[in-house]
């Protein structure tokens, strides 16, 4: 069992690709319920590189729009995103996204960003994904609704 098995209580599935998004995507488009909760993650940050980091970003925030576009238009199910700082390889802190707990972490625990233009653009991206980029990964659970 691995951190984040441990902290969210659900085996995840790492880094899917587009076609498996879609594919997933699909099957709950049809109602097909699954008979337990599903986890997936999105690597946004491993390897410090930031051309990579940010290809990550994008493809992570596509990925979760599709899924969350899907979702919104069938009412059986209840997600929760959970970000996952520093790596989703050997991750310290786990938490809720848009939640006091999110609020506490990027206050408190997370390093300061950078300042000037670089701090802009991370900011300006925060604001229009609603992922922070000092994360290092973006956990989905997807949930049948009781």
């Amino acid at each position: 069992m691995d951190y984040l098995e441990a902290c969210i209580g659900i085996s995840p599935i790492y880094d899917s690709s587009f076609k498996e998004i879609l594919s997933l995507a699909e099957a709950l488009k049809h109602s097909q319920i699954p008979s337990r909760p599903v986890c997936i993650v999105f690597t946004i940050d491993d390897e410090r590189r930031n051309l990579l980091k940010i290809l990550r970003m994008v493809s992570a925030f596509a990925k979760i729009r599709i899924l969350s576009r899907f979702l919104s238009n069938n009412g059986s199910f209840f997600t929760k995103a959970y970000g996952v700082y520093p790596t989703t390889k050997q991750p310290i802190v786990v938490f809720e996204l848009q939640s006091h707990a999110e609020t506490y972490v990027v206050d408190k625990l997370l390093p300061e960003g950078p300042t000037g233009l670089s701090g802009y653009l991370r900011l300006l991206f925060t604001r229009l994904t609603k992922i922070n980029p000092m994360l290092g990964g973006v956990a989905i659970v997807i949930r049948a609704k009781a």
